[in-house]
């Protein structure tokens, strides 16, 4: 899955947290860009999980996935990632969080693991 995955310039684990980060994935060949909002999910004070809401989609059923965080066992609740779990690097949403938090914890407050808020 040819995508890239950023947050906005203004997230950080709090925010996260509070679900007022936006995710933005670019699709690499057609240059098309998807937002969703993000909401961090925690148990024990740790990052287990995001939630992501399309931005901008006015249908009856909003497009919401989860992320579960589990290091090689990460996974999405999307109906890729369920029908095509044996995709390298997984659906667009696991790749483009994948490379957002990476980012995030590079970023000149980093996060450490474990992940606290």
């Amino acid at each position: 899955m040819a995508v890239e995955g950023s947050f906005d310039p203004a997230t950080r684990l709090p925010r996260l947290m509070a679900g007022s980060a936006i995710l933005f994935i670019t699709d690499v060949r057609t240059g098309e860009l998807a937002m969703y909002y993000a909401k961090g999910v925690a148990d024990n004070n740790r990052l287990v999980a995001i939630r992501l809401t399309k931005a901008g989609d006015d249908s009856p059923e909003p497009h919401e996935h989860q992320v579960t965080l589990a290091g090689a066992k990460a996974a999405c609740d999307c109906q890729d990632a369920t029908y095509r779990p044996d995709r390298p690097g997984g659906c667009r949403h696991l790749n483009a969080l994948t490379q957002a938090l990476g980012r995030l914890a590079n970023s000149p407050e980093p996060i450490r693991e474990p992940m606290p808020f």
